[in-house]
């Protein structure tokens, strides 16, 4: 049975077994009763991780209180005053050591979930084993899901059991028991499919908000129908009965998180910058080690590059890899050339690029190329 867990903001896709990351565009945030708003950008939108390059701001009534180096994919619970904020990871990411051939399979209990951060910097970790009874676990598959969720595909079967019900019995037989219509097993089932399918939005409520700031106060449900307290002011962690926190599920509003994402054009291909001077970027870096962008026989070198630029033109971060494909086509330790790669790192660094290619509304992007080398 497919479970999905939904606490998390609905624009990014997970699977269980692989990752797929949409494109990261900027996008602003706040959570509702707060005056806090963090504004986020990413400098490779399409880069495949959690926390991509990028920058993100934290703002208290319009005042930058500070910047990170970084863009955050995850919903970001900031506290009342902004100089504190929490990341939590619960999209079913909690995987079992499938591996472990003495002890079965075997849940991380000292497994990261929840980060807390104190005007930008890493000020405490959470632990798995600090939020769930460790005696009590629900496995899928290979993973285990700590965060609250809904079946979402037992709701679908519901839903279509209940509309099947109604077309073959009708609804008014359905308002009470009558066995000239229906025997009694089929008509309870009935009863319970309706019933599960009106639950569904309710249920659906809930677990795209099973995290929440109220009082300065984090709140997250769990799988175990309890839920996790954590006070910004003391950051001290008390488990709760879930009814305590949702006494009633269908009068369940807490404070909702808003986020906003700005879909700036973005380039749907690869490239890499002139030179300000107009030169071609792979024929400057085959100038620089006396060979050719292009040429008929096979190439001889091949360079991985990933230069960072800032509207001004300058490389400000950068990852650079010059392997000889002499030795293997194969990547490797043994084929990368550290002379020409070093070379190449250096020569970046001083260069002025022309900023033409960074899309609007960026201050800074990262590019990135793949270069053939020809001999002459």
């Amino acid at each position: 049975m497919r479970r999905i867990a939904l606490s998390f903001f609905i624009f990014i896709v997970y699977t269980s077994y692989g990752t797929t990351w949409p494109v990261a565009y900027p996008y602003k945030q706040r959570i509702e009763g707060q005056k806090v708003r963090v504004e986020a950008i990413a400098y490779n939108p399409y880069e495949s991780a959690t926390v991509p390059s990028g920058k993100t701001n934290v703002y208290y009534k319009d005042e930058l209180l500070y910047s990170i180096d970084k863009y955050y994919r995850n919903n970001i619970y900031t506290s009342d005053d902004g100089h504190y904020f929490a990341i939590v990871y619960s999209i079913n990411d909690v995987r079992i050591n499938e591996f472990n051939r003495n002890d079965g399979d075997q849940i991380n209990f000292n497994r990261r979930i929840i980060e807390i951060f104190k005007d930008g910097v890493l000020y405490k970790n959470v632990f798995l084993r600090d939020i769930i009874d460790t005696t009590d676990v629900v496995k899928n598959g290979h993973y285990f899901e700590w965060s609250y969720y809904i079946d979402i595909n037992g709701f679908r079967d519901a839903e279509y059991g209940c509309e099947a019900c109604n077309e073959v019995y009708g609804k008014k037989a359905l308002k009470k028991l009558d066995t000239g219509y229906i025997d009694s097993s089929s008509y309870f089932e009935c009863i319970r499919q309706c019933d599960s399918a009106r639950n569904k939005e309710t249920e659906l409520n809930i677990a795209m908000n099973a995290n929440y700031v109220e009082n300065n106060t984090l709140v997250v449900l769990t799988s175990q129908r309890s839920a996790v307290r954590i006070n910004f002011n003391t950051l001290d962690i008390q488990r709760v009965q879930f009814n305590t926190v949702v006494p009633d599920k269908e009068k369940y509003n807490p404070p909702k998180l808003i986020r906003r994402y700005n879909e700036l054009k973005i380039p749907d291909k690869f490239y890499l910058p002139n030179l300000d001077n107009g030169m071609k970027f792979e024929d400057a870096v085959a100038a620089l080690f006396g060979l050719k962008s292009d040429g008929e026989q096979k190439a001889i070198f091949d360079v991985f590059i990933r230069p960072t630029i800032d509207v001004a033109g300058h490389c400000v971060d950068l990852y650079v890899d010059v392997n000889d494909l002499r030795i293997s086509e194969y990547h490797s330790d043994n084929t990368q050339n550290k002379d020409m790669t070093e070379k190449l790192y250096k020569w970046c660094k001083e260069q002025v690029f022309s900023s033409k290619k960074i899309p609007k509304g960026f201050e800074k992007y990262q590019f990135y190329g793949i270069i053939d080398l020809y001999g002459k």
